[in-house]
């Protein structure tokens, strides 16, 4: 080969080297951005790490969930029920509302009552308060999240989707059900509005507050600019 075709070869292996170092690069990038984490509630107002005496050593889940194994894709709710009675939402206008709470957004008043503790805890884990038997109105003092047991000023909870009170459900988006899925759909983002039981669904905190994510502030499931988060259910 003659010196020119040396030289011509070696700049054609640098470009090759170049062009599989460049996509490498791509992949990579590509790689590191599906591997990125999902949303979590880590360094949000629900991680309650930096009241426990381990910090963020503390187990981060264990404040609602009971430890399992890694394996398992449903943890149970490892928080004391609050201790209530709640006095709910009621309108003339509002139909099917006993006041009672369900389950799901009775587990949210276990903190956000601001009377239980937030150490009563089924399986303790290795969380130990800095201040035992703390309550969420003692750990943050102003915060708007502490609704007390009086929730008449809050938007029901644990009342049937069918339940629009005048004019009936058809003032009402209808919900859309997967499987054992009830949910409506956000026509602004296209975002889950779930409801829980079986169809019609009822309205429960977690339907409008997603406690795992708050990437849009005050843990909401969709922006709420120009209602928008009020809209995908009430049609308007």
């Amino acid at each position: 080969m003659t010196e020119e075709g040396k030289m011509t070869a070696h700049a054609h292996m640098n470009l090759g080297v170049l062009i599989g170092a460049a996509c490498l690069a791509v992949l990579g990038a590509g790689a590191a951005s599906s591997a990125e984490p999902a949303q979590t509630i880590v360094g949000s107002p629900h991680d309650l790490r930096n009241l426990a005496t381990l910090g963020k050593d503390a187990d981060l889940c264990a404040f609602c969930h009971i430890p399992k194994d890694g394996d398992d894709a449903s943890p149970s709710w490892n928080r004391a029920a609050p201790a209530g009675p709640f006095e709910g939402y009621s309108s003339r206008n509002l139909d099917g509302h006993s006041g009672a709470l369900s389950g799901v957004s009775a587990g949210c008043l276990s903190c956000h009552d601001g009377a239980t503790p937030l150490d009563a805890l089924k399986d303790p884990a290795n969380i130990v308060l800095v201040n035992p038997g703390q309550t969420m109105a003692a750990a943050f003092p102003d915060s708007m999240a502490i609704l007390g047991r009086d929730l008449g000023n809050h938007h029901p909870a644990s009342i049937s989707y069918g339940a629009a009170g005048a004019g009936g459900a058809s003032r009402l988006n209808p919900p859309s059900v997967s499987g054992s899925r009830v949910y409506v759909v956000s026509t602004s983002d296209g975002a889950e509005i779930p409801l829980y039981g079986a169809a019609p669904g009822t309205v429960e905190c977690a339907s409008c507050h997603d406690p795992h994510d708050n990437a849009r502030g005050k843990f909401l499931r969709t922006a709420n600019t120009n209602s928008a988060l009020c809209v995908a259910c009430h049609d308007m």
